[in-house]
């Protein structure tokens, strides 16, 4: 979810010294391994500084939740035995990282753009089952570093502000929203 400038007589171009803050709505996200049921949808925003012409850099951040079900090993706590049980889980996830851009003006309110992204994943999961007490589920995933590199364009709705449609793969398979130019 990111980037953008502002339209001129060139395109929805990204100068050295802009600023811009991007919010976006993420669909189909990567996080759902087991056709997982989409909780929360994939939320995100990005703030992307200008660090040379039609290249930006800045933060990110995104927020989803997943549930699902299934049957596997469970670890008791207080015995370390191993027994096996259906159960339903909710995931919580969390991701903050750092993303880079390259803009290239297609027309004068388009434009097209690439870019990646390197951040920290943090996965939190609850677990409902019947027949365990104290357990918690074996080879559970969690926090892990993640990477995103994606394809996009962006259509300038007014000087200061874009639509953006993202595709790739990291945190969300498409990634819809608007940036808004700061400076």
């Amino acid at each position: 979810m990111l980037c953008v400038g502002h339209a001129s007589a060139q395109g929805a171009l990204v100068h050295k010294g802009s600023k811009s803050l991007s919010i976006g709505l993420g669909f189909k996200t990567s996080w759902d391994e087991y056709g997982d049921k989409i909780k929360m949808p994939p939320l995100s925003a990005s703030l992307d500084f200008g660090v040379a012409d039609n290249v930006t850099i800045g933060p990110y951040v995104a927020v989803s939740s997943t549930s699902g079900e299934g049957y596997g090993d469970f670890v008791d706590t207080q015995t370390g035995n191993i027994s096996s049980a259906y159960y339903t889980y909710t995931y919580s996830h969390k991701l903050v990282g750092l993303r880079g851009t390259y803009n290239l003006p297609v027309s004068d309110k388009l434009s097209a753009y690439a870019g990646a992204m390197l951040g920290y994943h943090f996965a939190k999961v609850k677990y409902t089952h019947s027949t365990l007490q104290n357990a918690t589920i074996k080879d559970a995933k969690g926090n892990e570093l993640l990477y995103n590199f994606f394809i996009a364009g962006k259509y300038a709705l007014s000087p200061n502000a874009s639509a953006f449609a993202e595709l790739g793969y990291g945190v969300t398979f498409l990634n819809i929203g608007v940036a808004i130019k700061l400076k």
